[in-house]
């Protein structure tokens, strides 16, 4: 067996299975017409204003308008931002919150994962576990590399990598198997063609729910597994021993999708600041992130030391996301590829290579070097292997 803590060993396998929360809401009414300012009359004159004698607008007499666009009373979503049909208008409510990232039906809400959670605090603040700040998109270089620019439009990211309870709450909705794959097309980048599920996928997932539970907690007989299907002292600890499909498919089923591994880096250097750090310009130490300076001096998290997610606050990035460093060693979006030289939302899907995808940020297993990588999740073993170094966050889109 391979030692968790070997750099760059961590095989991780992939399932994933994924329902978006759907967006819902009425259509509007079609318009009456196609007007321009000054509209003919059937007889061909121009129509004008009964008490003036000027042309008008035929959408208007005087100040009122005349043509409603949708059913007062109504409530959809564009995107996260609710609205309402107002005396025939639509009006933008408020927009959704970093505790209530998801608009659905008019009406902000938690991710699927956290609306039935008996208890919704993460972190030494107590927040929600699903709480998802925006990284503002920006022009920044990856790596602090001034031959890597890229330019990411902002995204919502999970503020705490997906806990243990969470993942539970998927497992227990019969998601994430190939009896119940997700819908093909879910948990797409919005910006990339064909970057969501494909039914080439399903294959990948476990058969069913006991199959799936029992298999998150023997991580191919590592130690180290966190899931219970009980709630517990672990419930807030990262969820791991997942494979990429099984961290697709949470991540569509909860209303986002997979961050992209640019949109991690835009969290981690904190866009333009160019962090070398996720927190600044202070070294990587115990008091920013949980991580192992080497083999040796590692303490196994099964004898209890693993971390909650966000316990070391001072680690946090620019706009508050938390173990960005150390933790976890989150999957991403894209394949396994060499860096591109320029990026513009860019997420990597060569298909000759799909079945090795991309994990950054480094774990606790691994040693300084790692956090500043990007590694080799490989995927392509008939035995699905698993690593009790890899977990994952979701994004969700503006």
């Amino acid at each position: 067996m391979r030692s968790p803590v070997t750099r760059r060993s961590f095989i991780f396998s992939s399932l994933s299975a994924a329902a978006a929360v759907g967006l819902g809401g009425m259509a509007c009414t079609s318009l009456l017409g196609d007007f321009s300012a000054n509209d003919a009359t059937p007889d061909g004159s121009t129509a004008q204003n009964p008490d003036t004698g000027t042309p008008v607008d035929s959408g208007r007499i005087g100040d009122s308008a005349i043509q409603a666009v949708c059913d007062s009373g109504i409530q959809d979503c564009v995107g996260s931002q609710p609205r309402a049909c107002v005396d025939g208008q639509w009006q933008n409510a408020g927009p959704c919150t970093d505790d209530q990232p998801l608009c659905n039906g008019g009406t902000c809400v938690l991710p699927s994962s956290c609306g039935t959670l008996l208890s919704n605090h993460c972190g030494t603040a107590s927040q929600s576990c699903c709480n998802s700040p925006i990284a503002e998109g920006e022009t920044f270089n990856r790596y602090n590399n001034a031959g890597l620019p890229a330019t990411v439009s902002s995204v919502r990211l999970n503020l705490f990598e997906v806990t243990v309870a969470r993942f539970r709450g998927f497992i227990n909705a019969g998601r994430g198997t190939s009896a119940n794959p997700p819908a093909v097309g879910s948990g797409a980048h919005p910006k990339v063609p064909n970057s969501g599920w494909a039914a080439a996928y399903d294959s990948s997932l476990l058969a069913d729910t006991a199959t799936l539970a029992s298999t998150v907690v023997s991580c191919q007989s590592f130690s180290e597994a966190n899931y219970s299907g009980f709630a517990g002292t672990n419930d807030n600890k990262p969820m791991n021993c997942v494979t990429w499909y099984e961290a697709f498919a949470f991540c569509a089923w909860d209303g986002g999708r997979l961050p992209s591994v640019a949109e991690l880096e835009l969290a981690t250097r904190g866009g333009s600041q160019q962090r070398p750090n996720p927190w600044g310009d202070a070294g990587i130490d115990d008091t920013h992130t949980f991580f192992c300076a080497d083999a040796s001096a590692c303490i196994s998290p099964s004898t209890g030391s693993m971390l909650d997610v966000g316990s070391l606050s001072s680690g946090a990035g620019r706009w508050g996301h938390e173990d960005l460093y150390g933790s976890m060693r989150e999957y991403a979006l894209d394949i396994w590829t060499p860096t591109p030289t320029t990026c513009n939302d860019c997420v990597q899907l060569d298909a000759a290579a799909a079945t090795v995808h991309a994990a950054a940020g480094g774990s606790w297993a691994d040693g300084l070097m790692s956090f500043i990588d990007i590694f080799d999740v490989s995927t392509t073993t008939s035995s699905q292997p698993r690593t009790p170094a890899g977990g994952f966050r979701c994004a969700y889109d503006l």
